[in-house]
Formats: C-alpha cells, sequence, structure tokens
C-alpha cells in the first residue's frame, strides 16, 4: 500500500461561488455484533443552488479486501460493495477512504438537509471513523479559492510530507481530519509564508485553523514531531481543506444598557453588509436559562433594543448568538451583580 496518498478532489477559484462542508467524527462500530446500519445527515443550508457536491467515508478496516456494504445518499446506492479505495496501514488493519461525487442526486433534489446511510452486510467488525459532505453553491458577490484533498496519508514519526495547493489562498481557513494515536503525538504545519501551527490530539479529530491576516500560503508541509513511543506509531492525515471566502457578512454588536430589578436592557446592531436572520438572545445565571427571545432578522446598518428578565441576586450572562454563513457566532454580555435598587 501507498503510504503518501492525499488526492486533490477539488480545485476552485471562482466568483459567486460558496463552500460549506460539514464533517463528524462517527467512531461507530458496525458488524454482526455492533449492529449493521449507520445512518446521519449533513445540513447544507448555507449553500443555495449546489453546483458539485462530494460525501467521504473514512473506515477502519481489518484488512484491504473488498466487504460487502451498501451506501445509500438519500435513498440512493452508490455502491453495494466496499472496494479497496485510497489505504494506508493503521495498527493492526488499514484506513481506507471512499469519496464519492453525489452531484447528480443534490442537482434534483435541492433541500436542506441530506441523509447517508451504510448497510453492512460483511461478517468482520469494520469500524466508521469519520464522514462528511462537501458542497459548492452561488452567491451574488461572493470570491472562493478552496482546494480539497480526501485520503489516507500515513506519517511515520519523523516523517513529513508538502502540498503545494493549486493556487495561494489568503486570510483563510485550514481545516484537518486527522488521527493522533496519542497525546504525545504532535503535527507540524509549517507554511510558506512563515507561519508554524503545532497540533495534538488523542484519536480522530477535526482541526480547524482560523489564518486570519497571516497572509498568503500555497506550500503546506505536515511533519510527525512524537516520540513514536506509542502504538500505532503513524499519524493518519484523512482530510485536508484550506479555503477563503470573501462575502458579505453580518457583524452583531451588543450592548449593555440599564439593569433595574429583574430586567436588563440590551442593544443589539448590525454593523455589517449583510442581514442577519434568526439572532438568539439568551439570559443565563447559575447554568439555568432565565429568558430566551427569537429575533427574525436584523437588517445592515439597523439597531433593535431587547428587555430580557435577569436574575437580580447572582451573576447573569447575556449571550447573543447569530449564524455567519455555516459558522456559528456569538457574543457575551456579564452582569456581576445588580447595580442600584
Amino acid at each position: 500500500m501507498e503510504k503518501h496518498v492525499l488526492p486533490l478532489y477539488i480545485s476552485e477559484a471562482a466568483k459567486r461561488a460558496v463552500l460549506t462542508y460539514n464533517s463528524m467524527i462517527a467512531d461507530t462500530d458496525i458488524g454482526q455484533v455492533s449492529g449493521t446500519h449507520f445512518k446521519t445527515s449533513f445540513s447544507v443550508d448555507a449553500v443555495r443552488r449546489i453546483s458539485r457536491a462530494l460525501i467521504e467515508l473514512g473506515l477502519l478496516l481489518p484488512e484491504l479486501g473488498r466487504y460487502a456494504a451498501a451506501i445509500l445518499f438519500e435513498g440512493v446506492t452508490l455502491t453495494r460493495e466496499l472496494k479497496p479505495a485510497t489505504c494506508s496501514p493503521l495498527g493492526r488493519g488499514v484506513f481506507c477512504k471512499f469519496v464519492y461525487d453525489v452531484t447528480p442526486i443534490t442537482s434534483s433534489r435541492q433541500t436542506s438537509t441530506y441523509s447517508l446511510e451504510i448497510e453492512y452486510r460483511g461478517i468482520k467488525e469494520i469500524k466508521v471513523a469519520h464522514v462528511g459532505m462537501l458542497a459548492l453553491g452561488e452567491k451574488e458577490e461572493s470570491l472562493l479559492h478552496a482546494a480539497f484533498y480526501s485520503g489516507a496519508l500515513s506519517l511515520e514519526p519523523g516523517s513529513e510530507f508538502g502540498l503545494t495547493l493549486p493556487f495561494a489562498i489568503e486570510s483563510g481557513v485550514l481545516r484537518l481530519i486527522l488521527l493522533a494515536p496519542h497525546p504525545s503525538a504532535e503535527v507540524l504545519v509549517e507554511m510558506d509564508n512563515g507561519r508554524r501551527y503545532v497540533i495534538k490530539g488523542n484519536g480522530f479529530e477535526e482541526h480547524r485553523l482560523e489564518l486570519g491576516q497571516a497572509g498568503a500560503f500555497k506550500r503546506l508541509m505536515f511533519k510527525h514531531q512524537g516520540p513514536g513511543s506509542y502504538y500505532p506509531r503513524s499519524i493518519l492525515v484523512s482530510s485536508v481543506l484550506a479555503y477563503s471566502m470573501r462575502l458579505p457578512r453580518p457583524e452583531i454588536k451588543a450592548e449593555l444598557k440599564s439593569v433595574r430589578g429583574k430586567e436588563a436592557r440590551i442593544t443589539i446592531s448590525n454593523e455589517g453588509d449583510a442581514e442577519a436572520q434568526k439572532i438568539i438572545v439568551v439570559s443565563v445565571s447559575k447554568g439555568m436559562i432565565t429568558e430566551r427571545k427569537e429575533l427574525d432578522r436584523l437588517a445592515p446598518g439597523s439597531t433593535i433594543e431587547v428587555k430580557l428578565r435577569v436574575n437580580s441576586e447572582h451573576p447573569s450572562i447575556i449571550r447573543v448568538i447569530w449564524k455567519e454563513f455555516d459558522n456559528i457566532r456569538f457574543e457575551e454580555l456579564r452582569i456581576k451583580r445588580r447595580p442600584g435598587p
């Protein structure tokens, strides 16, 4: 088996394009003992008019071979047999990656949630390590640069592997799904813009690096820095998504105006250049919700006043939550004690 395998599936540089990537660390055994059925779903409500969609499966298998398993997306059978795909040895078994283009299905069934099922009919137990769905869509006034790699890159202690992206990414996001076999196993991520990140973990995890104003980068280097005194000895890189999206966004600012008795008065302003929808405002004290309100929308440049019940005897937190494309953001206001009578 080839150890350094990380194929490029998406290379996109386009105007009026957006991307969403939903991944789930499943860590679920399926088989005659554990149960033969696995099911999950993906929300893609941030994307309208999907132009391309991929499903990825990361499976831990006892050995290379063909496994009787039906993969269904939205009830449509993608395959009835797991054939050898991109694989790398891992411990006493192998990790294999399966990627399916489901664009014809999403094109005919435009919805906000898509289902994925695995019906396994084999004898030996297998493990669903992680699953994911990546969707490209259309959005006015947006600019997208994205590169998506999905496979099975195995790094022994002291080894390294480089990726050259199809184009430079500036002020973007780097999302990695990898398996670190032990907390002392470290991955050093180096970029050609001078940035360095050390990633630690234990088991399969997704790591998200917000790159901010770090400068453009095109070259990535992954290095396994751990001592190797653990088993399995390899760090496995399963997915790499590097992207930047420029699009109109809401920018919510909350300000505490007054607290009198059991009532707090706050203002919420949208200082961004896009409408904010379904803003949730919650007051919490001693771990319990005191009151919850929901705002349908808030236009750019507008401000609204909200009154909430708070605990007059104990500290409270007022949390304002909103969605920025496919990210959940929030702002907190803390009330330490009741001011005034």
